[in-house]
């Protein structure tokens, strides 16, 4: 049985937090970027109070990782509706774009605990709190299996990486493989699947937690290590030509110099032409 949890007062976001928060969402929008994801209620506090004021300049996505139905005493209505609740009071928002799930990774949720989350979503979508559904696994093959059974799934978040076959040449659709996609046996391509259902996909982890950089567990100073910037950028342009399924990509960005060095990665689009941000910067 859940029991009810009295509402603690949230706590202030520390002024530097906040600071960096409030910089790097405002570059992010100046580079075009539109999709905030958020897996805890930390991330809710700190991205809405840098969304202060500007709430619809950006597309949110939230869960909260300690209340997800990755645990079985959460995989129930009340605590799902719990779930995105606190979501909300964290990012002081009356509803999010996306209520991405974040299921088990290695899969193993079963279908009910699938139509729990369906079963609550319906609700808040009804109370105007939730507008689409998302979930995230790790697991390819459970992700087809949700994507081909339940219509409900707009957007699936899961993790891939990809790099140049020849590092001479340009990250284009042929030069391109994926690295390390051993997330199980696949009936078929998961990029299919999603094609023949439209739904979107998000990808996570491309540079594998951060330990593909020559920087990782190491501050951040200044613009950041050359070598790293390139094979960052590299890196990003290589996922998003991989497949013409993928939607976008999420690389984890907490500086306004990884920003800006990921909207390099976009200067050109697939078909080649220039993308103008609304200040009239090429990204």
């Amino acid at each position: 049985m859940l029991h009810k949890h009295r509402k603690a007062s949230l706590p202030r976001v520390p002024e530097d937090v906040a600071k960096n928060r409030t910089e790097t969402v405002s570059r992010a929008i100046d580079c075009g970027m539109n999709y905030l994801d958020m897996t805890g209620a930390e991330e809710c506090l700190c991205y809405g109070a840098a969304l202060k004021g500007r709430r619809e300049e950006m597309i949110v996505g939230a869960d909260d990782s300690k209340l997800c139905p990755r645990r079985d005493e959460y995989c129930n209505v009340p605590a799902q509706i719990r779930n995105v609740e606190e979501c909300l009071r964290h990012l002081k928002a009356n509803y999010l774009d996306i209520w991405r799930v974040q299921a088990k990774m290695d899969g193993t949720n079963t279908d009910a605990d699938v139509e729990v989350i369906i079963e609550v979503f319906e609700k808040l979508h009804k109370e105007g709190k939730a507008k689409h559904l998302g979930i995230s696994s790790h697991s390819r093959p459970w992700a087809q299996h949700v994507i081909e059974k339940y219509p409900q799934f707009e957007m699936f978040i899961f993790p891939c990486t990809a790099r140049t076959k020849a590092k001479s040449q340009a990250p284009t659709k042929d030069n391109i493989e994926e690295v390390n996609a051993g997330y199980g046996p696949e009936n078929k391509s998961i990029f299919q699947s999603r094609q023949e259902r439209n739904v979107g996909l998000i990808t996570i982890k491309p540079f594998f937690g951060g330990s593909l950089l020559k920087t990782y567990d190491k501050p951040k100073l200044g613009v950041g290590s050359k070598d790293d910037n390139d094979l960052a950028m590299l890196t990003i342009q290589s996922i998003l030509n991989l497949n013409d399924a993928v939607t976008s990509v999420i690389p984890g960005l907490s500086t306004i110099y990884e920003i800006v060095n990921a909207a390099m990665a976009l200067i050109r689009d697939r078909s080649g032409r220039r993308r103008q941000t609304r200040n009239g910067y090429s990204v």
